[in-house]
């Protein structure tokens, strides 16, 4: 080799290295210079008062209106048009008359000003070197009160015009027509994220750094938590998770990006779809480089406390273990068991029985609150809370056992699903259920809902340690599943399958500073965005390429656009799949060419596969075109790849000998890797 060329691969390396880090999403810090001088925070008070009167001159005269537009410095960003779109709600304000809402355009007015004056006066006095709680002082004393202008209710003009109007942040607070607007709510409300707008871009912006509790369940589907699935009508399954939801962030259209365990939890760890991190393969599986050690790095305390895998109960067969870097506190099951298992505490192996106080949720809960009282006065903490309900065989605590037997058969229409002949080939040849299987399916149901109880009991549980703590509202609580459960639709049980029941899983957010009321976030995100998320949150980055994108935007609700798709993958024994939402579509392809196509605005349970039909053909296609985009691997449909020209029905035989082999390689790989350690 010639004598300079290992000086100039280290150069090429030393060069690379920033761009393979950077990833798609870069969370952390706010970029671009921070607003510091009096000049800028009198460049974006003028901006604020232009923007208030350009809204009431619309709402009052309409199309007559006149508006002045000055300009602001860069440092602003997006503080104006959040403001303002916090304040008066809709983007395009419509021609409203006077005289129709008089009443509904004063307290609009008002509202406005209040907002105007509150973030003008904050932003003047956190350049002036102000500290945020006095500059929130005298910001507030310096707003002019609303409140006696919305005393009316809420008015609805001829034309269906509402006002007041709001940001979806806030809307809660101002309700229906008809209804009174609840003044000290939306001044709360409006209170809280004002500051965190204007702190953005001033002095003192930054990261939040909240502490974040992580809750994932293990299998649970997106409906069991409210009255769908009660104890008995009007009842909830979850009370505490419930309550959690009416009071924080419900995202309604949340998924996981490969539905299965241990593929989920790879990509809620890494930040990379399941099929790019490595998760099959434990010595190729960088535990370096997660969410763990990204926040250890950052300053935060971090536990993870629950079922883990990526091969290491295997590596602990013969009480070998080990507490992976980045993890200030590590409470991990040795095995996957409600009763009868080892856990692994620190480098501690304890083992728990079969008695009440061995429950495994409620071991997993007592380490949970004593990290949080042991962390909370030392700075930021980060905790991963996955308990193993309500994982098969669903087993609940004694005390909950028989909470759900009075509970009626789910029967949804997808339920053992009449006609399955539009279905791949590997639903289709399943047979209807006997009458034995469903009730073994209704006792299936019941155990896993009655596992869960426990979960809520822990939640309650770590809500009261932060709130004794003190901590409350500088805690974020993102409670949501690795995946779904199919509970008989289309004849089907378990995950890994590409349908709703399967990918969809709850995901709920409480975090006062960033969500102070009740909302429902109907735009689609994926377990994918989970550390983007964090890492921005904690102010963190990531030492490897992130897949999503971070959902602070959507919990504050300053995003003026998200994207439109959501990318699914799978794997079962016999097949692979690759998919993708986006917008009211969902679209499938199988890797032996059986594709489907669903229209899930008007067919929600998945009935009617329209790939076949003539007047989709282009939207399937589009489609197909989008997951090879994301998935190469993906076979273009309709090809039949593999087959050699045999047929749909070898297929799927062929496919499964192709799977098998990498997984004994794989096996092999691993033994390998245990004999080494």
């Amino acid at each position: 080799m010639h004598p300079r060329r290992p000086l100039l691969l280290l150069l090429l390396l030393l060069l690379l290295v920033p761009v393979l880090l950077a990833g798609r999403s870069r969370p952390g810090v706010s970029t671009g210079a921070a607003c510091t001088t009096i000049d800028h925070a009198d460049a974006i008070a003028d901006r604020l008062a232009a923007g208030r009167a350009c809204n009431d001159d619309r709402l009052a005269l309409g199309a007559a209106a006149s508006c002045t537009t000055p300009v602001v410095p860069l440092c602003a960003r997006g503080v104006v048009d959040e403001t303002l779109a916090l304040s008066y709600g809709q983007s395009e304000l419509p021609e409203v008359a006077a005289a129709d809402l008089t009443a509904g355009l004063t307290c609009q007015a008002a509202i406005g000003a209040w907002a105007e004056a509150y973030a003008a006066e904050r932003l003047r006095r956190l350049v002036q070197g102000d500290t945020p709680d006095d500059a929130d002082a005298s910001a507030f004393a310096a707003a002019p009160a609303f409140a006696p202008a919305c005393a009316a209710n809420v008015a609805q003009s001829s034309s269906g015009v509402v006002l007041p109007q709001v940001g979806a942040q806030c809307a809660a607070a101002v309700g229906e027509p008809g209804d009174p607007v609840d003044t000290d709510s939306l001044e709360d409300c409006m209170r809280t994220l004002l500051g965190v707008f204007v702190d953005r871009v001033s002095p003192v912006r930054g990261p939040l750094r909240p502490n974040i509790i992580l809750v994932v369940t293990d299998d649970q589907r997106f409906d069991a938590i409210g009255d769908t699935h009660g104890p008995a009508p009007g009842e909830v399954a979850m009370p505490t998770v419930h309550a959690l939801a009416q009071q924080g962030l419900t995202f309604s259209t949340a998924y996981v990006n490969w539905p299965s365990c241990e593929s989920s939890r790879a990509t809620m760890l890494t930040g990379q779809y399941a099929s790019r991190s490595g998760f099959r393969d434990f010595p190729t599986f960088a535990e370096g480089m997660t969410i763990g050690p990204w926040m250890s790095h950052r300053g935060y305390r971090t536990a993870y406390v629950g079922k883990y895998l990526f091969g290491y109960s295997s590596f602990i067969k013969n009480r070998y273990f080990y507490v992976p870097t980045g993890w200030t506190k590590w409470a991990v099951l040795r095995h996957q068991n409600y009763y009868g298992y080892d856990l692994v505490d620190g480098w501690s192996l304890v083992p728990y029985g079969d008695g009440p106080d061995d429950y495994s949720t409620d071991v997993l809960r007592d380490h949970a609150v004593s990290f949080i009282e042991d962390s909370a006065d030392q700075g930021p903490f980060f905790m991963i809370y996955a308990p193993l309900a309500p994982h098969n065989p669903p087993t609940p605590a004694d005390r909950h056992a028989g909470d759900f037997a009075e509970r009626a058969s789910f029967r949804p229409p997808a339920f053992d699903e009449e006609d399955v002949d539009d279905k791949p080939r590997v639903v289709s040849r399943n047979p209807r259920w006997s009458e034995d299987h469903k009730q073994r399916e209704d006792d299936r149901q019941k155990g896993q809902l009655e596992s869960l109880r426990a979960v809520d009991e822990a939640v309650a549980a770590m809500l009261s340690a932060v709130e004794a703590a003190g901590v409350a509202d500088d805690t974020v609580v993102i409670y949501t599943s690795d995946n779904g459960q199919l509970w008989g639709e289309h004849r089907l049980t378990g995950k890994k399958w590409a349908y709703e029941e399967s990918t969809r899983v709850p995901f709920i957010v409480h975090y006062p500073r960033l969500v102070p009321l009740p909302r429902t976030e109907t735009r689609a995100i994926a377990n994918v965005d989970l550390v983007p998320t964090l890492l921005q949150l904690a102010g963190a980055s990531a030492s490897r390429p992130l897949d999503g994108d971070s959902l602070v935007p959507l919990f504050d609700g300053t995003a003026t656009d998200w994207r439109d798709a959501v990318f699914l993958e799978g794997e079962r024994h016999e097949f692979q799949w690759w998919g993708v939402r986006q917008g009211d579509w969902k679209y499938v392809v199988y890797n032996f060419g059986q594709r489907e196509l669903y229209d899930l605005a008007n067919d929600p349970h998945e009935l009617e596969n329209l790939v076949a039909h003539p007047d989709q053909k282009d939207r399937a296609n589009d489609l197909g075109n989008l997951v090879r985009t994301e998935f190469p691997e993906a076979p273009r449909p309709p090809q039949i790849v593999g087959t050699c020209g045999l047929g749909a029905e070898i297929a799927p035989v062929l496919v499964a000998l192709g799977i098998a082999r990498r997984r004994v390689a794989q096996s092999r790989r691993m033994n390998r890797a245990r004999r080494s350690a």
